[in-house]
């Protein structure tokens, strides 16, 4: 099974939907967030009320399932076949259902695509914060996959078919690689800010975050303490170069003010700690 990974706007839907048009069977994933222009109930995703969602939630209908601003988003078990196209998913869910090997892309674009992309969506800029934010606390686990440039949105369908065959096997593992690899490879250089102050904390937070997972073993929850001062100290001298205002409300909680408007960042310890 293949199972394509990325963060928003990394354009992974896109490249799903364009190995379905190749004939690739696609699991089409159930949420039950406001459908965007250009979107097609069944093929995108299956939209559903809240109600219908916890009504499947109650039969054990997904294999996992998560709420995000709100939304719910869920995989059906029934999903889960030979040679699938996956978007998105927990790797050791669907080992506990599926003797298949589950091979993940993960499809990315560097922040400063990422957030033109979602702005172009017309998203608020709250909603946009708060997704940057929480995503920047993604993917700290390592597991072995295929790391996929799409910053371009060109290039990307073809490296992908030139490893998997058209039954979805894969047929070439010389790019096989570990996302600890991958991270270390996306840190070499610190972020410069950016013509915006809100895309200039989150790109150095991604860098942070990630810089993290290679110092710290973010596994090791006796370690928290130290890694959240580090957090801080870290996110307040690199704002204090470009000017932004930062101030600590809480033990795990900051206010920013980002672009003339407020913002709450929290140092997400359930995800940092997270080792799947």
């Amino acid at each position: 099974m293949i199972l394509i990974l990325g963060k928003n706007g990394s354009g992974k839907t896109f490249l799903a939907n364009k190995l379905f048009d190749l004939g690739f069977y696609r699991s089409v994933n159930y949420t039950t967030r406001s459908k965007r222009d250009g979107e097609v109930d069944g093929l995108d995703y299956k939209f559903i009320s809240n109600d219908e969602f916890e009504r499947l939630i109650e039969k054990d209908y997904f294999i996992e399932f998560k709420k995000r601003n709100n939304s719910y988003y869920g995989t059906p078990k029934q999903n889960i076949k030979n040679n699938a196209i996956l978007l998105a998913g927990d790797m050791n869910k669907i080992r506990t259902i599926s003797t298949e090997e589950v091979v993940p892309f993960y499809i990315e674009a560097d922040i400063k695509t990422r957030f033109k992309r979602v702005d172009s969506r017309g998203e608020s800029k709250e909603v946009m914060f708060k997704r940057f934010h929480d995503e920047n606390f993604s993917y700290l686990y390592n597991f072995d996959g295929f790391f996929i440039d799409n910053n371009s949105n060109d290039g990307a369908l073809q490296t992908i078919m030139e490893i998997i065959d058209s039954a979805g096997n894969i047929v070439d593992k010389k790019s096989l690689s570990s996302n600890s690899e991958f991270i270390r490879n996306q840190t070499k250089i610190i972020p410069e800010g950016t013509y915006s102050e809100m895309l200039t904390f989150l790109q150095f937070e991604e860098y942070l975050i990630r810089k993290m997972m290679l110092s710290f073993d973010i596994g090791d929850a006796s370690l928290y303490p130290k890694m959240l001062e580090y957090y801080y100290e870290q996110v307040g001298e690199y704002l204090k170069m470009y000017g932004i205002n930062s101030s600590r409300e809480s033990l795990e909680t900051m206010e920013l003010t980002l672009d003339n408007e407020k913002y709450q960042a929290d140092f997400q310890k359930e995800k940092v700690l997270r080792r799947k």
